[in-house]
């Protein structure tokens, strides 16, 4: 029944998203990607090993986005602008910048109705390497590599402006082939500019936030509504640092449920009230736990401090880094079986999973 004359506007109903078969081709410019293999999915996209059909021996990652998600909703937009910006860094530095893969090419599909950005490949997420290829990455001088490189990556992207925002094991990953020993910083689609694009001077905070992000490493402001600086991507990253030291009991709310109470436990962690988080993590890294909790909104963090100091403990826990290609994944990965029959050498990209 209709009220007053006007009609109910049907509702649009969403297009089953088009996923490409092997050997599908997305010409663009002087590009044309040949898909080899599908490799992951998440809830607007799909990532793909591709190669340029004028070099079949070269293989990339890329990785699409639906436009029939809500414009809020969707990532891939920020993330080609993270690349960009990364992409011109490159030019002043080219040494720098090691953690981030190689941006190649971006575009769109008419007929997959999609976004895409092409990039180099990289093997598996932290995460993966722990759960699904049994490496240990808490053993003698291994937490300390994964540590400073990580480290090493958060503080590049905030050389070029920009926070992450959701620092954790699944958003790095470890090369593959030369690249092998480079831990690499993935997924910035919920990525955002700290400067002002007027003034390129650091934003005053927002009133309030939308929460964004993965609750049990996000930061104490991201949970409470609060905007983020600098700090809350080197907070997010010290959780991450416990994970990796003791994937157990380092972080201890990890099997806490709801906002108020893990804001409660990081809060009584940041207090020194939760010893049993330095059961295996050294309890000297407290140092730069409270160097981080000191931090306000607009502080720009001392990564020299943290790097040299992170060098300095594994130096008295034992295990001096005199070679940071030396992680416990090197040499470990290759055609390694996962649980699930999976091979190492089946790479992956990035997707926009688990935010």
């Amino acid at each position: 029944m209709n009220v007053g004359g006007s009609k109910e506007k049907p509702k649009k109903k969403k297009k089953p998203r088009k996923i490409m078969n092997p050997d599908d081709t997305i010409k663009n410019g002087p590009f044309s990607w040949r898909v080899e293999t599908l490799l992951g999915s998440g809830g607007f996209g799909d990532v793909y090993k591709v190669y340029d059909e004028k070099n079949k021996a070269k293989h990339y990652a890329l990785k699409t986005e639906s436009e029939d998600g809500k414009k809020s909703m969707l990532r891939l937009k920020v993330e080609v602008k993270v690349f960009m910006t990364i992409t011109e860094g490159r030019k002043t530095n080219p040494n720098g910048f090691k953690h981030f893969v190689e941006f190649v090419d971006r575009g769109k599909s008419e007929d997959l109705g999609c976004k895409f950005v092409v990039m180099s490949l990289v093997g598996p997420s932290l995460d993966d390497v722990r759960k699904k290829y049994g490496v240990t990455l808490n053993d003698r001088s291994t937490p300390y590599i994964v540590a400073i490189q990580s480290l090493e990556a958060v503080r590049d992207l905030h050389s070029v402006g920009f926070l992450h925002r959701d620092i954790k094991p699944a958003n790095f990953a470890v090369g593959f082939g030369p690249t092998e020993p480079t831990v690499f910083m993935l997924d910035f689609g919920i990525g955002r500019s700290y400067l002002d694009p007027k003034t390129k001077q650091h934003r005053a905070p927002r009133k309030s936030v939308k929460f964004l992000g993965t609750l049990r490493y996000a930061s104490r402001a991201c949970i409470k509504g609060i905007d983020q600086g600098r700090k809350d991507d080197v907070e997010c990253w010290i959780y991450m640092v416990f994970d990796i030291f003791d994937p157990e009991e380092g972080i201890v709310w990890k099997k806490v449920a709801g906002r108020d109470k893990i804001t409660r436990a990081k809060e009584k962690f940041f207090e020194g009230k939760s010893k049993e988080a330095y059961k295996l993590v050294p309890y000297n890294l407290k140092t730069i736990v409270s160097y981080v909790d000191s931090l306000r909104f607009q502080s720009a963090p001392d990564y020299p401090f943290m790097i040299n100091y992170l060098f300095t403990m594994s130096n008295q826990a034992g295990f001096p880094i005199n070679d940071m290609n030396k992680g416990a994944w090197v040499g470990s990965l290759k055609n390694k079986k996962t649980g699930t029959g999976e091979r190492t050498d089946k790479l992956s990209g990035s997707n926009d999973s688990d935010t």
